[in-house]
Order: C-alpha cells, then sequence, then structure tokens
C-alpha cells in the first residue's frame, strides 16, 4: 500500500515538474522572441536615423 502511494506521488510530481519547466521555458522563449524582435525593431529605426535624437 505504501510503495503505491509512493507510486502515485512520484508520478503526480513528475508532472508537476514537466507542467513548470514547460511553462518556464514557454516564458523564456516569448520574452526571448519578444526581446529580439524589439532589439530588431530598434536596430531598423536606429539604421534609418528614427531613434538617434
Amino acid at each position: 500500500m505504501n510503495t503505491l502511494k509512493l507510486d502515485v506521488l512520484y508520478q503526480a510530481e513528475a508532472r508537476l515538474n514537466m507542467g513548470l519547466w514547460s511553462y518556464v521555458g514557454g516564458l523564456v522563449a516569448w520574452f526571448w522572441v519578444l526581446g529580439s524582435g524589439l532589439w530588431v525593431l530598434d536596430c531598423g529605426l536606429w539604421d534609418s536615423g528614427v531613434g538617434e535624437w
């Protein structure tokens, strides 16, 4: 009985960890895409002279 309970706990923890890591990974990827997109936009504006003050 105890081993079954532990097995279920381990499975639940593994599933939770996987969900957490995929969430964190998605968040990081989103920020990376957003950051690089802003960087490209900023460089493009800078090259065209719009970004210069």
